[in-house]
Protein backbone atom coordinates (compact mmCIF):
# COMPACT_ATOMS: atom_id res chain seq x y z
CA UNK A 1 0.00 0.00 0.00
CA UNK A 2 1.18 3.58 -1.28
CA UNK A 3 1.37 6.32 1.38
CA UNK A 4 -0.69 9.50 0.25
CA UNK A 5 1.06 12.86 0.50
CA UNK A 6 -2.33 15.42 0.15
CA UNK A 7 -1.42 19.08 -0.49
CA UNK A 8 -4.23 21.74 -1.14
CA UNK A 9 -4.05 24.93 -2.95
CA UNK A 10 -6.94 27.02 -2.77
CA UNK A 11 -6.65 30.88 -4.68
CA UNK A 12 -9.49 33.33 -5.07
CA UNK A 13 -9.14 36.68 -6.13
CA UNK A 14 -12.76 39.15 -5.93
CA UNK A 15 -13.50 40.49 -9.02
CA UNK A 16 -15.62 43.66 -8.55
CA UNK A 17 -17.71 44.91 -12.01
CA UNK A 18 -17.17 49.13 -11.43
CA UNK A 19 -16.76 50.23 -14.47
CA UNK A 20 -21.29 51.35 -14.60
CA UNK A 21 -20.78 52.02 -10.97
CA UNK A 22 -18.22 54.70 -11.37
CA UNK A 23 -20.12 56.30 -14.40
CA UNK A 24 -23.20 56.75 -12.29
CA UNK A 25 -21.36 57.56 -8.86
CA UNK A 26 -18.53 59.62 -8.54
CA UNK A 27 -18.45 59.43 -5.10
CA UNK A 28 -18.60 55.82 -5.42
CA UNK A 29 -15.46 55.60 -7.70
CA UNK A 30 -13.50 57.77 -5.06
CA UNK A 31 -14.91 54.98 -2.47
CA UNK A 32 -13.17 52.26 -4.44
CA UNK A 33 -9.64 53.61 -5.18
CA UNK A 34 -9.90 54.21 -1.39
CA UNK A 35 -10.40 50.60 -0.97
CA UNK A 36 -8.26 49.43 -3.89
CA UNK A 37 -5.19 49.65 -1.88
CA UNK A 38 -6.72 47.75 1.50
CA UNK A 39 -8.48 44.60 -1.10
CA UNK A 40 -4.98 44.03 -2.35
CA UNK A 41 -3.26 43.72 0.68
CA UNK A 42 -6.23 41.62 2.15
CA UNK A 43 -7.15 38.80 -1.43
CA UNK A 44 -3.99 39.31 -3.68
CA UNK A 45 -1.47 37.02 -2.10
CA UNK A 46 -2.41 33.51 -3.31
CA UNK A 47 -1.29 31.79 -0.37
CA UNK A 48 -3.89 33.69 2.22
CA UNK A 49 -6.28 31.09 0.60
CA UNK A 50 -4.39 28.00 0.14
CA UNK A 51 -4.36 24.92 2.88
CA UNK A 52 -1.61 22.06 3.17
CA UNK A 53 -1.79 18.79 5.12
CA UNK A 54 -0.13 15.70 5.20
CA UNK A 55 -1.38 12.29 6.90
CA UNK A 56 2.03 10.35 6.27
CA UNK A 57 5.22 11.23 5.92
CA UNK A 58 7.88 8.29 5.21
CA UNK A 59 8.74 6.58 2.09
CA UNK A 60 10.84 3.30 1.79
CA UNK A 61 12.67 3.00 -1.80
CA UNK A 62 14.20 -0.40 -1.15
CA UNK A 63 12.06 -2.56 -3.92
CA UNK A 64 10.41 -5.16 -1.59
CA UNK A 65 7.17 -3.30 -3.36
CA UNK A 66 6.12 -2.15 0.43
CA UNK A 67 6.06 1.92 0.92
CA UNK A 68 8.43 2.12 -2.38
CA UNK A 69 6.24 4.83 -3.65
CA UNK A 70 4.69 8.08 -2.18
CA UNK A 71 1.53 9.56 -4.43
CA UNK A 72 1.28 12.97 -3.71
CA UNK A 73 -2.23 14.52 -4.42
CA UNK A 74 -2.71 18.44 -5.46
CA UNK A 75 -5.96 20.87 -4.69
CA UNK A 76 -5.84 23.69 -7.35
CA UNK A 77 -9.11 26.22 -7.25
CA UNK A 78 -8.14 27.62 -10.37
CA UNK A 79 -6.18 26.45 -13.71
CA UNK A 80 -2.43 26.99 -12.88
CA UNK A 81 1.36 26.04 -14.12
CA UNK A 82 2.06 23.62 -11.41
CA UNK A 83 6.00 22.35 -10.97
CA UNK A 84 6.43 19.70 -7.93
CA UNK A 85 10.06 19.31 -6.45
CA UNK A 86 11.93 17.13 -3.63
CA UNK A 87 14.23 19.44 -1.43
CA UNK A 88 16.74 18.43 1.15
CA UNK A 89 17.44 19.61 4.30
CA UNK A 90 19.55 22.58 2.89
CA UNK A 91 16.24 23.44 0.82
CA UNK A 92 18.22 22.56 -2.46
CA UNK A 93 15.97 20.54 -4.91
CA UNK A 94 17.13 17.10 -5.61
CA UNK A 95 14.70 15.81 -7.57
CA UNK A 96 11.51 16.87 -9.46
CA UNK A 97 8.67 15.24 -9.37
CA UNK A 98 5.96 16.75 -11.94
CA UNK A 99 6.08 19.86 -13.78
CA UNK A 100 2.88 20.43 -16.19
CA UNK A 101 1.37 24.18 -17.76
CA UNK A 102 -2.11 24.93 -17.62
CA UNK A 103 -3.33 22.04 -15.05
CA UNK A 104 -6.78 21.89 -14.07
CA UNK A 105 -8.46 23.01 -11.22
CA UNK A 106 -9.41 19.97 -8.76
CA UNK A 107 -7.31 17.25 -7.71
CA UNK A 108 -4.44 16.08 -9.41
CA UNK A 109 -1.83 13.04 -8.60
CA UNK A 110 1.68 12.48 -9.38
CA UNK A 111 3.47 9.09 -7.93
CA UNK A 112 7.42 9.46 -6.53
CA UNK A 113 9.81 6.51 -6.15
CA UNK A 114 11.91 8.30 -3.79
CA UNK A 115 14.88 8.56 -6.59
CA UNK A 116 16.95 11.81 -7.38
CA UNK A 117 17.08 13.28 -11.28
CA UNK A 118 19.80 10.81 -12.01
CA UNK A 119 17.72 7.77 -11.00
CA UNK A 120 19.75 6.76 -7.91
CA UNK A 121 17.61 5.82 -4.74
CA UNK A 122 18.28 9.47 -2.34
CA UNK A 123 19.67 8.57 0.74
CA UNK A 124 18.39 8.07 3.97
CA UNK A 125 17.27 11.71 5.57
CA UNK A 126 14.27 14.29 5.93
CA UNK A 127 13.15 15.72 2.84
CA UNK A 128 10.29 18.12 1.90
CA UNK A 129 8.06 18.14 -1.08
CA UNK A 130 7.35 21.33 -2.91
CA UNK A 131 4.37 22.11 -4.69
CA UNK A 132 4.73 25.94 -6.66
CA UNK A 133 1.29 26.80 -8.50
CA UNK A 134 1.03 29.83 -10.73
CA UNK A 135 -2.31 31.06 -12.21
CA UNK A 136 -4.09 34.31 -13.06
CA UNK A 137 -4.22 35.24 -9.14
CA UNK A 138 -0.95 34.43 -8.65
CA UNK A 139 2.22 32.30 -7.71
CA UNK A 140 1.47 29.96 -4.19
CA UNK A 141 4.31 28.26 -2.95
CA UNK A 142 3.34 25.56 -0.23
CA UNK A 143 5.57 22.62 1.11
CA UNK A 144 5.33 19.64 3.21
CA UNK A 145 7.73 17.21 5.00
CA UNK A 146 8.43 13.49 3.59
CA UNK A 147 11.48 10.88 4.84
CA UNK A 148 13.19 8.80 3.17
CA UNK A 149 14.31 5.63 4.81
CA UNK A 150 15.17 2.86 2.70
CA UNK A 151 16.28 0.38 5.98
CA UNK A 152 13.16 -0.63 8.43
CA UNK A 153 12.80 1.85 10.82
CA UNK A 154 13.31 -0.19 13.65
CA UNK A 155 17.37 -0.63 12.68
CA UNK A 156 19.66 1.94 14.40
CA UNK A 157 23.32 0.35 13.76
CA UNK A 158 25.15 -3.03 12.11
CA UNK A 159 28.30 -4.52 11.73
CA UNK A 160 29.32 -8.25 10.44
CA UNK A 161 32.73 -9.92 10.77
CA UNK A 162 33.64 -13.60 10.17
CA UNK A 163 34.30 -15.41 13.14
CA UNK A 164 36.90 -18.81 12.49
CA UNK A 165 35.87 -18.74 8.69
CA UNK A 166 32.33 -20.80 10.13
CA UNK A 167 30.43 -18.31 11.63
CA UNK A 168 28.95 -14.51 10.73
CA UNK A 169 28.43 -12.66 13.28
CA UNK A 170 26.21 -9.38 13.23
CA UNK A 171 26.19 -6.72 15.91
CA UNK A 172 22.43 -4.85 16.24
CA UNK A 173 20.65 -2.16 17.66
CA UNK A 174 16.70 -1.73 17.41
CA UNK A 175 15.83 1.37 18.66
CA UNK A 176 12.29 1.48 18.74
CA UNK A 177 9.63 1.34 21.57
CA UNK A 178 7.05 -0.80 19.43
CA UNK A 179 8.70 -2.72 16.73
CA UNK A 180 10.69 -5.98 16.03
CA UNK A 181 13.14 -6.56 13.64
CA UNK A 182 15.55 -9.53 12.08
CA UNK A 183 18.19 -9.60 10.24
CA UNK A 184 18.62 -12.07 7.72
CA UNK A 185 21.49 -13.06 5.75
CA UNK A 186 22.20 -13.74 2.12
CA UNK A 187 25.25 -15.18 0.37
CA UNK A 188 26.15 -15.45 -3.63
CA UNK A 189 28.87 -17.21 -4.92
CA UNK A 190 31.07 -15.64 -7.29
CA UNK A 191 28.65 -15.69 -10.20
CA UNK A 192 25.80 -13.44 -7.74
CA UNK A 193 23.38 -16.17 -7.52
CA UNK A 194 21.99 -16.57 -3.61
CA UNK A 195 23.74 -19.73 -2.11
CA UNK A 196 22.26 -19.32 1.22
CA UNK A 197 19.43 -17.30 2.83
CA UNK A 198 19.25 -18.03 7.18
CA UNK A 199 16.48 -16.35 8.87
CA UNK A 200 17.04 -16.31 12.68
CA UNK A 201 14.56 -15.26 14.91
CA UNK A 202 12.70 -11.70 15.84
CA UNK A 203 15.10 -9.16 18.08
CA UNK A 204 13.35 -7.49 20.82
CA UNK A 205 13.55 -3.31 20.37
CA UNK A 206 15.39 -0.97 22.39
CA UNK A 207 18.46 -3.88 22.92
CA UNK A 208 22.03 -4.08 21.77
CA UNK A 209 23.57 -7.79 20.58
CA UNK A 210 24.82 -9.93 18.20
CA UNK A 211 23.52 -12.56 16.08
CA UNK A 212 25.73 -15.74 14.63
CA UNK A 213 25.67 -17.30 11.43
CA UNK A 214 26.75 -20.62 10.84
CA UNK A 215 27.56 -20.76 6.94
CA UNK A 216 27.91 -24.23 6.10
CA UNK A 217 29.76 -23.56 2.55
CA UNK A 218 32.24 -25.33 0.20
CA UNK A 219 35.59 -23.54 -0.10
CA UNK A 220 36.03 -20.73 -2.19
CA UNK A 221 34.88 -17.27 -2.36
CA UNK A 222 31.60 -15.70 -2.01
CA UNK A 223 30.01 -12.14 -0.52
CA UNK A 224 26.62 -12.11 1.92
CA UNK A 225 24.79 -9.11 2.62
CA UNK A 226 22.53 -8.67 6.07
CA UNK A 227 18.69 -7.43 5.76
CA UNK A 228 16.65 -6.30 8.02
CA UNK A 229 12.90 -6.72 8.00
CA UNK A 230 10.28 -4.94 10.75
CA UNK A 231 7.37 -6.52 11.68
CA UNK A 232 5.20 -3.94 8.97
CA UNK A 233 7.34 -6.51 6.22
CA UNK A 234 9.44 -3.76 5.48
CA UNK A 235 12.82 -4.51 4.11
CA UNK A 236 16.67 -3.59 3.75
CA UNK A 237 19.89 -3.85 3.35
CA UNK A 238 21.56 -3.86 6.86
CA UNK A 239 25.42 -3.80 5.86
CA UNK A 240 26.60 -3.25 2.37
CA UNK A 241 27.55 -6.47 0.80
CA UNK A 242 31.62 -7.99 1.83
CA UNK A 243 33.50 -10.23 0.48
CA UNK A 244 33.43 -13.59 2.21
CA UNK A 245 36.17 -16.60 1.79
CA UNK A 246 35.36 -19.34 3.04
CA UNK A 247 39.08 -21.51 3.01
CA UNK A 248 39.60 -25.09 3.39
CA UNK A 249 39.01 -26.59 7.00
CA UNK A 250 42.16 -27.17 9.08
CA UNK A 251 43.62 -30.83 7.88
CA UNK A 252 44.46 -31.85 11.58
CA UNK A 253 42.15 -30.70 14.40
CA UNK A 254 43.84 -30.26 18.29
CA UNK A 255 44.85 -33.07 19.87
CA UNK A 256 43.41 -34.19 22.47
CA UNK A 257 44.69 -36.99 25.77
CA UNK A 258 43.25 -39.21 27.75
CA UNK A 259 45.75 -37.61 30.79
CA UNK A 260 48.19 -35.45 31.29
CA UNK A 261 50.52 -37.70 33.86
CA UNK A 262 51.16 -41.25 33.20
CA UNK A 263 52.85 -43.92 35.38
CA UNK A 264 54.76 -46.80 32.67
CA UNK A 265 55.73 -49.27 35.09
CA UNK A 266 53.71 -51.86 34.42
CA UNK A 267 51.41 -51.66 37.87
CA UNK A 268 48.18 -51.24 35.55
CA UNK A 269 47.84 -47.91 36.95
CA UNK A 270 48.17 -45.05 34.45
CA UNK A 271 50.28 -46.86 32.09
CA UNK A 272 49.88 -45.48 29.40
CA UNK A 273 48.19 -42.29 27.49
CA UNK A 274 45.39 -42.46 24.77
CA UNK A 275 45.50 -39.68 22.40
CA UNK A 276 43.18 -38.52 19.57
CA UNK A 277 43.04 -36.24 16.45
CA UNK A 278 40.50 -35.37 13.52
CA UNK A 279 41.70 -35.24 9.70
CA UNK A 280 39.35 -32.93 7.69
CA UNK A 281 40.46 -34.93 4.50
CA UNK A 282 42.40 -38.24 3.91
CA UNK A 283 46.10 -38.14 4.54
CA UNK A 284 49.24 -39.34 5.11
CA UNK A 285 49.91 -39.70 9.16
CA UNK A 286 52.72 -40.22 11.62
CA UNK A 287 52.33 -39.99 15.43
CA UNK A 288 55.76 -40.66 17.37
CA UNK A 289 57.05 -39.87 20.72
CA UNK A 290 59.94 -37.76 21.43
CA UNK A 291 61.16 -36.38 24.89
CA UNK A 292 61.43 -32.79 25.60
CA UNK A 293 65.04 -32.09 24.43
CA UNK A 294 64.14 -33.76 20.55
CA UNK A 295 65.11 -37.23 20.92
CA UNK A 296 63.18 -40.14 19.65
CA UNK A 297 61.57 -42.26 21.50
CA UNK A 298 58.80 -44.13 19.63
CA UNK A 299 56.48 -44.48 16.27
CA UNK A 300 52.93 -44.82 17.33
CA UNK A 301 51.59 -45.20 13.28
CA UNK A 302 52.37 -44.40 10.13
CA UNK A 303 50.07 -44.96 7.62
CA UNK A 304 47.16 -43.53 5.21
CA UNK A 305 44.36 -42.36 7.14
CA UNK A 306 40.62 -41.39 6.28
CA UNK A 307 38.63 -38.14 6.79
CA UNK A 308 37.42 -38.66 10.22
CA UNK A 309 38.30 -38.98 14.35
CA UNK A 310 41.05 -41.24 14.81
CA UNK A 311 43.16 -42.49 18.31
CA UNK A 312 46.69 -43.48 19.11
CA UNK A 313 47.84 -45.15 22.02
CA UNK A 314 51.19 -45.16 23.81
CA UNK A 315 51.99 -48.04 26.61
CA UNK A 316 54.58 -45.39 28.33
CA UNK A 317 57.82 -48.00 26.52
CA UNK A 318 60.50 -47.40 24.43
CA UNK A 319 62.57 -49.39 22.27
CA UNK A 320 65.99 -49.53 23.33
CA UNK A 321 68.56 -50.35 20.24
CA UNK A 322 70.89 -51.29 22.99
CA UNK A 323 69.19 -54.45 24.05
CA UNK A 324 66.56 -54.53 20.87
CA UNK A 325 63.65 -54.82 23.44
CA UNK A 326 61.50 -52.17 24.56
CA UNK A 327 61.48 -50.90 27.76
CA UNK A 328 59.57 -48.72 30.22
CA UNK A 329 60.47 -45.47 29.39
CA UNK A 330 62.53 -42.96 31.80
CA UNK A 331 60.82 -40.73 33.90
CA UNK A 332 60.20 -36.65 32.42
CA UNK A 333 58.50 -34.41 29.79
CA UNK A 334 57.67 -36.36 26.42
CA UNK A 335 55.66 -34.64 23.68
CA UNK A 336 53.47 -36.68 21.09
CA UNK A 337 53.03 -35.23 17.69
CA UNK A 338 50.81 -36.22 14.93
CA UNK A 339 52.18 -35.00 11.32
CA UNK A 340 49.58 -35.41 8.41
CA UNK A 341 50.22 -34.69 4.70
CA UNK A 342 47.40 -34.57 2.53
CA UNK A 343 46.91 -35.40 -1.68
CA UNK A 344 47.95 -31.58 -2.09
CA UNK A 345 51.38 -31.63 -0.08
CA UNK A 346 49.38 -29.73 2.75
CA UNK A 347 51.43 -30.64 6.26
CA UNK A 348 49.74 -30.05 9.35
CA UNK A 349 51.57 -31.12 12.52
CA UNK A 350 49.78 -31.07 16.67
CA UNK A 351 51.29 -31.99 19.63
CA UNK A 352 50.48 -32.33 23.10
CA UNK A 353 52.91 -32.97 26.10
CA UNK A 354 52.54 -35.82 28.88
CA UNK A 355 54.63 -36.60 31.92
CA UNK A 356 55.76 -39.52 32.54
CA UNK A 357 56.42 -40.28 36.82
CA UNK A 358 57.44 -43.03 37.93
CA UNK A 359 58.54 -42.38 41.42
CA UNK A 360 56.19 -43.09 44.46
CA UNK A 361 55.35 -40.65 46.88
CA UNK A 362 57.13 -40.61 49.94
CA UNK A 363 54.87 -40.93 53.33
CA UNK A 364 57.11 -40.69 56.45
CA UNK A 365 57.41 -39.07 59.70
CA UNK A 366 54.66 -41.08 61.59
CA UNK A 367 53.87 -39.21 65.08
CA UNK A 368 50.28 -40.89 67.27
CA UNK A 369 50.08 -40.66 70.47
CA UNK A 370 50.81 -43.76 72.17
CA UNK A 371 47.52 -44.63 73.55
CA UNK A 372 43.75 -44.37 73.74
CA UNK A 373 40.89 -44.57 75.75
CA UNK A 374 37.51 -43.88 73.02
CA UNK A 375 34.98 -44.63 75.73
CA UNK A 376 32.91 -41.28 75.33
CA UNK A 377 34.03 -39.55 78.41
CA UNK A 378 36.34 -36.98 77.97
CA UNK A 379 39.34 -39.01 78.26
CA UNK A 380 42.02 -40.06 75.07
CA UNK A 381 38.87 -40.17 72.91
CA UNK A 382 40.70 -39.79 69.93
CA UNK A 383 44.22 -40.68 68.59
CA UNK A 384 45.24 -37.85 66.38
CA UNK A 385 47.88 -39.29 63.75
CA UNK A 386 50.38 -36.70 61.90
CA UNK A 387 52.19 -38.01 58.81
CA UNK A 388 54.51 -36.10 56.39
CA UNK A 389 54.16 -36.72 52.28
CA UNK A 390 56.43 -36.13 49.73
CA UNK A 391 53.57 -34.91 47.67
CA UNK A 392 50.48 -33.72 46.93
CA UNK A 393 48.19 -37.56 46.60
CA UNK A 394 45.15 -39.28 47.32
CA UNK A 395 44.78 -41.08 51.02
CA UNK A 396 43.67 -44.03 52.60
CA UNK A 397 43.67 -45.51 56.39
CA UNK A 398 43.57 -49.33 56.82
CA UNK A 399 43.47 -49.92 60.57
CA UNK A 400 43.23 -53.94 62.07
CA UNK A 401 41.96 -55.56 65.45
CA UNK A 402 44.40 -57.53 67.56
CA UNK A 403 42.93 -60.42 65.31
CA UNK A 404 44.04 -59.32 62.03
CA UNK A 405 40.83 -58.04 61.00
CA UNK A 406 39.94 -54.86 58.86
CA UNK A 407 37.84 -52.61 61.25
CA UNK A 408 39.11 -49.10 59.05
CA UNK A 409 39.41 -49.15 55.43
CA UNK A 410 38.82 -45.89 53.69
CA UNK A 411 39.97 -42.55 51.59
CA UNK A 412 41.47 -39.97 53.86
CA UNK A 413 40.62 -37.71 50.72
CA UNK A 414 43.03 -35.49 48.35
CA UNK A 415 46.10 -35.00 50.73
CA UNK A 416 48.84 -31.66 50.41
CA UNK A 417 52.30 -32.44 50.34
CA UNK A 418 54.20 -31.74 53.57
CA UNK A 419 52.41 -32.53 56.97
CA UNK A 420 48.45 -33.89 57.26
CA UNK A 421 46.74 -34.73 60.29
CA UNK A 422 44.05 -37.36 60.36
CA UNK A 423 42.02 -38.40 64.21
CA UNK A 424 40.77 -41.78 64.65
CA UNK A 425 37.85 -42.32 67.23
CA UNK A 426 38.61 -45.28 68.07
CA UNK A 427 35.03 -46.49 65.96
CA UNK A 428 34.55 -48.66 62.82
CA UNK A 429 33.04 -46.82 60.04
CA UNK A 430 30.02 -47.94 60.83
CA UNK A 431 29.96 -46.33 64.27
CA UNK A 432 30.74 -48.77 66.19
CA UNK A 433 33.43 -48.28 69.05
CA UNK A 434 36.07 -51.01 68.89
CA UNK A 435 37.20 -53.39 72.10
CA UNK A 436 40.18 -52.75 73.89
CA UNK A 437 43.77 -54.56 72.62
CA UNK A 438 46.56 -53.37 70.36
CA UNK A 439 45.87 -51.80 66.77
CA UNK A 440 47.86 -51.66 63.95
CA UNK A 441 47.19 -48.78 61.18
CA UNK A 442 48.96 -48.26 57.50
CA UNK A 443 48.70 -44.48 55.58
CA UNK A 444 48.89 -45.14 51.79
CA UNK A 445 49.03 -42.10 49.60
CA UNK A 446 48.64 -42.86 45.66
CA UNK A 447 49.81 -39.80 43.47
CA UNK A 448 48.14 -37.98 40.37
CA UNK A 449 50.22 -40.91 37.87
CA UNK A 450 48.63 -43.61 40.20
CA UNK A 451 52.23 -44.55 42.20
CA UNK A 452 51.39 -45.74 45.52
CA UNK A 453 53.73 -45.26 48.89
CA UNK A 454 52.57 -46.44 52.38
CA UNK A 455 54.10 -45.97 55.67
CA UNK A 456 54.98 -48.65 58.16
CA UNK A 457 52.58 -50.50 60.29
CA UNK A 458 52.36 -48.84 63.38
CA UNK A 459 50.18 -49.75 66.66
CA UNK A 460 47.84 -47.95 68.45
CA UNK A 461 47.54 -49.28 72.26
CA UNK A 462 43.17 -48.90 72.91
CA UNK A 463 42.76 -49.01 76.83
CA UNK A 464 39.99 -49.93 78.48
CA UNK A 465 40.10 -47.36 81.03
CA UNK A 466 36.62 -45.48 81.57
CA UNK A 467 35.88 -42.85 84.30
CA UNK A 468 33.43 -43.85 86.19
CA UNK A 469 32.15 -40.27 87.47
CA UNK A 470 31.34 -39.14 83.88
CA UNK A 471 27.50 -39.55 83.86
CA UNK A 472 24.70 -42.28 84.69
CA UNK A 473 22.95 -44.47 82.02
CA UNK A 474 19.20 -43.50 81.69
CA UNK A 475 18.50 -46.36 78.85
CA UNK A 476 20.23 -48.96 77.34
CA UNK A 477 18.63 -50.10 73.55
CA UNK A 478 20.46 -53.76 72.30
CA UNK A 479 19.95 -54.53 68.42
CA UNK A 480 19.91 -57.89 67.67
CA UNK A 481 20.21 -57.71 64.49
CA UNK A 482 23.27 -56.05 63.90
CA UNK A 483 24.87 -56.97 67.63
CA UNK A 484 25.33 -53.79 68.86
CA UNK A 485 24.54 -51.95 72.02
CA UNK A 486 23.76 -48.02 72.78
CA UNK A 487 24.20 -46.05 75.78
CA UNK A 488 22.41 -42.88 76.24
CA UNK A 489 22.87 -40.78 79.79
CA UNK A 490 19.23 -39.70 81.71
CA UNK A 491 19.54 -36.33 79.09
CA UNK A 492 19.10 -38.94 76.64
CA UNK A 493 22.48 -38.17 75.03
CA UNK A 494 24.00 -40.66 73.11
CA UNK A 495 27.08 -41.90 74.55
CA UNK A 496 28.63 -45.00 72.59
CA UNK A 497 27.78 -47.25 70.39
CA UNK A 498 29.74 -51.22 71.37
CA UNK A 499 29.75 -54.75 69.74
CA UNK A 500 28.03 -57.35 71.62
CA UNK A 501 27.50 -61.27 71.73
CA UNK A 502 23.82 -62.08 72.13
CA UNK A 503 22.23 -65.25 72.92
CA UNK A 504 22.86 -68.49 70.08
CA UNK A 505 19.91 -69.90 68.61
CA UNK A 506 17.89 -71.98 70.60
CA UNK A 507 18.99 -69.43 73.68
CA UNK A 508 18.03 -65.90 71.98
CA UNK A 509 17.86 -63.24 74.26
CA UNK A 510 14.44 -62.16 74.87
CA UNK A 511 12.83 -59.19 73.05
CA UNK A 512 11.39 -56.37 75.11
CA UNK A 513 11.87 -53.35 76.99
CA UNK A 514 12.83 -54.10 80.90
CA UNK A 515 14.61 -52.06 83.45
CA UNK A 516 17.76 -53.00 85.33
CA UNK A 517 16.76 -54.96 88.49
CA UNK A 518 20.13 -56.03 90.71
CA UNK A 519 23.80 -55.34 89.88
CA UNK A 520 26.19 -57.84 91.20
CA UNK A 521 30.50 -58.24 90.58
CA UNK A 522 30.62 -61.82 89.88
CA UNK A 523 28.59 -63.56 87.65
CA UNK A 524 28.64 -67.75 88.18
CA UNK A 525 27.17 -70.47 86.12
CA UNK A 526 25.05 -73.16 87.54
CA UNK A 527 27.15 -75.55 86.77
CA UNK A 528 30.34 -73.50 89.02
CA UNK A 529 33.12 -73.58 85.91
CA UNK A 530 31.97 -70.64 84.62
CA UNK A 531 31.89 -67.00 85.39
CA UNK A 532 31.84 -63.28 84.04
CA UNK A 533 32.52 -60.02 85.95
CA UNK A 534 30.23 -56.87 86.32
CA UNK A 535 26.77 -58.30 84.92
CA UNK A 536 23.87 -56.19 85.06
CA UNK A 537 20.77 -58.29 85.28
CA UNK A 538 17.49 -57.15 83.34
CA UNK A 539 15.81 -60.23 83.55
CA UNK A 540 16.48 -62.80 86.24
CA UNK A 541 18.30 -64.84 84.10
CA UNK A 542 19.57 -62.27 82.06
CA UNK A 543 22.36 -59.95 82.35
CA UNK A 544 25.00 -57.81 80.49
CA UNK A 545 28.40 -58.86 81.56
CA UNK A 546 31.78 -59.03 80.51
CA UNK A 547 34.00 -61.77 78.76
CA UNK A 548 33.12 -65.11 80.20
CA UNK A 549 36.00 -67.22 82.34
CA UNK A 550 35.51 -70.77 81.67
CA UNK A 551 38.03 -73.42 83.48
CA UNK A 552 40.09 -71.05 84.22
CA UNK A 553 40.67 -69.56 80.40
CA UNK A 554 39.20 -66.25 78.96
CA UNK A 555 36.61 -66.65 76.48
CA UNK A 556 37.75 -65.72 72.82
CA UNK A 557 37.19 -62.33 72.09
CA UNK A 558 36.63 -62.50 68.72
CA UNK A 559 32.82 -63.87 69.16
CA UNK A 560 32.16 -59.93 69.51
CA UNK A 561 29.63 -58.70 66.94
CA UNK A 562 27.93 -62.36 66.37
CA UNK A 563 25.54 -64.64 68.79
CA UNK A 564 27.62 -66.18 71.03
CA UNK A 565 25.71 -66.82 74.52
CA UNK A 566 23.51 -68.66 76.14
CA UNK A 567 20.97 -65.54 76.25
CA UNK A 568 22.95 -62.81 78.35
CA UNK A 569 24.54 -59.56 76.50
CA UNK A 570 28.37 -60.10 76.69
CA UNK A 571 30.40 -56.76 75.93
CA UNK A 572 34.10 -55.75 76.53
CA UNK A 573 34.93 -55.97 80.09
CA UNK A 574 35.63 -51.89 80.71
CA UNK A 575 31.96 -51.18 79.68
CA UNK A 576 30.52 -54.19 81.75
CA UNK A 577 32.34 -52.51 84.47
CA UNK A 578 31.34 -49.05 83.52
CA UNK A 579 27.23 -50.15 82.89
CA UNK A 580 27.38 -51.74 86.00
CA UNK A 581 28.52 -48.82 88.38
CA UNK A 582 26.72 -45.72 86.23
CA UNK A 583 23.25 -47.64 85.80
CA UNK A 584 20.73 -46.97 87.93
CA UNK A 585 18.72 -49.96 89.73
CA UNK A 586 14.82 -49.88 88.80
CA UNK A 587 15.10 -46.88 86.65
CA UNK A 588 17.54 -47.60 83.85
CA UNK A 589 15.68 -48.91 81.22
CA UNK A 590 17.21 -51.93 79.39
CA UNK A 591 15.34 -52.34 75.37
CA UNK A 592 16.26 -55.17 72.98
CA UNK A 593 15.07 -55.11 69.65
CA UNK A 594 16.00 -56.09 66.13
Amino acid sequence: MSHRMVMTLSSEIARIPFGQAFKRDRRLALLFLCLVPLLLFCSADPARAAEVASNVSLISPNGDSNSDTVDVTITLDEQSDVTVDVLDQSSSPVSTIHIGAGVAAGNSIYSWNGTDGGGGVLPDGPYSIRLTATGVSGTVTHTAPIDVQVHPIAIAGWDTWMYQNKWVRLWYKANTDTDQVRFVLKVKNASGGIVATLYPGWKDPNKLGYIGYKVALPPGNYSYGVYAQDSQNSWGLASSWKDLTVAEPRLLSKMTRSRAVISPNGDKVADDVTVGYTLARPANVQVQVWTASGSYVASLTNRYQLAGAHTAWWSGMRYSTANTRWQWTWGGHYKIKVVATDASHTTMEEAVNVWADKTKPLVDKVINTESMAPFVDGYKDSARISFRTSEPGSGWITIWDPQGRKVVDGPLGWLASGWNEWSWNGQTWAGVTVPSGTYRYRITLTDSAGNSGYTETKNIPVSSYIDSSAYSIGSIYIDLSDQTLTAYDTSGTKRFKILVSSGLPGMSTPKGTYRVIKKKRLLIAYSGNAWADHPTYFREHHAIHGWPYTSGRRALRGTLGSPASHGCVRIEDSYAKFINRQTITRSTVVRVGS
